[in-house]
């Protein structure tokens, strides 16, 4: 299968990857708990994105099942664009039996209640629709909140910080059609770069765990590129340089990797 840089010889110098983030970032969120011995400040859990959904009475949420799972309803709080609510137990939670995979269907009307009348998520194809539509390429991208970079966050009234953001591409996958599970490699080093401003590795990806994983694909009719979902980020193995995605919601992934 045909890799993004087999249709657009020019993706890394046009830094494509960056450009899909600024469209869909507003789609993210972030899980934050408060920072021990910092009052005021947050850490960050975990990554999330909203998807669009015609059910006007709730909004969806993925992640990971165990940043939810860690995730303190009590007193912690995920953004909605630039803004934190803290939304307690509410809602409907989901979490898949097999799968490091967790859905979150929140009611609008908790959100309202916070001034929250709109929530961006990212566009849901259906599986024909996207099949007919599109051709597939075996290049992926996550875009997330990486926690190296985003250390200390103030969300107190009035504040709104401006969160790194992550845009990773990927090339090349494999992907295990009995767990649902789509690794690629990925040697990026876990040295925070607080601790060593002059590391040019890529950043560790702890908080990145939930992010969106895009897959790079070709539109038939018109020629121009766009991307669909294609699973969840959930884990990162420094030791066999290695990342995983919950690959459910990929239109292909029945699809064996040389598939024609």
């Amino acid at each position: 299968m045909k890799t993004l840089l087999d249709l657009h010889p020019a993706a890394m110098d046009q830094n494509l990857a960056h450009s899909v983030s600024e469209l869909h970032k507003d789609c993210l969120t972030s899980f934050l708990l408060p920072k021990e011995h910092h009052e005021g400040r947050e850490r960050l859990l975990g990554t999330g994105f909203f998807v669009a959904t015609p059910d006007a009475t709730r909004a969806r949420l993925y992640t990971a099942r165990h940043v939810l799972e860690e995730f303190d309803h009590t007193h912690g709080r995920i953004t909605v664009d630039t803004t934190g609510v803290k939304l307690g137990d509410i809602g409907l939670r989901s979490l898949h039996p097999t799968l490091d995979l967790a859905r979150w269907d929140i009611p609008s009307n908790a959100l309202i209640e916070q001034g929250i009348t709109h929530v961006p998520g990212l566009p849901i194809f259906p599986r024909e629709m996207a099949r007919d539509a599109f051709e597939p390429t075996d290049s992926f991208m996550l875009l997330g909140y990486p926690g190296s970079k985003n250390a200390s966050l103030d969300f107190r009234e009035g504040q709104r910080p401006d969160r790194a953001i992550l845009a990773l591409a990927l090339h090349g996958s494999v992907l295990d059609l009995k767990t649902g599970v789509r690794t690629f490699e990925y040697r990026g080093k876990a040295t925070p770069e607080k601790w060593n401003p002059a590391v040019t590795n890529p950043p560790a990806l702890a908080g990145m765990s939930g992010s969106p994983c895009l897959r790079f694909v070709h539109e038939r009719k018109s020629g121009r590129l766009a991307v669909v979902l294609a699973g969840v980020f959930y884990a990162w193995s420094s030791r066999r340089h290695e990342l995983s995605v919950a690959a459910v919601g990929d239109p292909w992934m029945d699809m064996p990797n040389d598939d024609a």
